[in-house]
């Protein structure tokens, strides 16, 4: 099974705060793949808000999302891509985002 992985940095002042965590986690439901986030030597499942929130991850912080299964690229491109949305004007959430599931 192949695996897939990229870094991305946290962007917005808050940091990963709860909305963010459950945001991103929804990001991750939407896919088969098993998707995790690590941050050093710790790594937590992307399915799972609290998981998320225990990383205590803070502006500027890297965190390394890996994916494995079946569309675990699509999975980790689309986590990446949600952090990237947190990076708008003065990083904070856009107004009215909505994370929808696949279809």
């Amino acid at each position: 099974m192949q695996a897939y992985s990229e870094i991305v940095v946290v962007p917005n002042p808050e940091g990963l705060h709860l909305r963010v965590a459950s945001l991103a986690a929804q990001v991750a439901n939407r896919f088969g793949a098993d998707v995790t986030v690590s941050m050093g030597k710790v790594r937590v499942s992307a399915r799972s808000p609290l998981e998320l929130l225990s990383l205590g991850a803070r502006r500027g912080t890297r965190l390394t999302v890996t994916g494995e299964g079946a569309d675990a690229g699509a999975a980790v491109s689309a986590i990446v891509a949600f952090f990237h949305t947190l990076s708008g004007p003065n990083g904070h959430l856009p107004k009215g985002l909505a994370v929808g599931s696949a279809g």
